[in-house]
């Protein structure tokens, strides 16, 4: 993985530091690249923990019109 600190330069026009363009293009693309699926997997986390809390939100309501 491209550690963009090891390609870091200040620029002294903008008074700032830079990454070459190229560089920060190649750490985006590894990043995309290792994490690609991941959202998948993680909107269904999301999915069954809306599904529990609606389960439990149906068992609170069901429980108070009992009492």
């Amino acid at each position: 993985m491209i550690n963009l600190d090891d390609h870091k330069i200040f620029n002294y026009e903008l008074k700032m530091e830079t990454v070459p363009l190229s560089i920060a293009k190649q750490a985006v693309a590894e990043v995309f690249e290792k994490f690609e699926g991941t959202s998948t997997e993680l909107n269904g986390a999301m999915d069954m923990i809306n599904q529990a809390l609606r389960d439990m939100n149906q068992s609170v309501t069901d429980a108070l019109k009992d009492d």
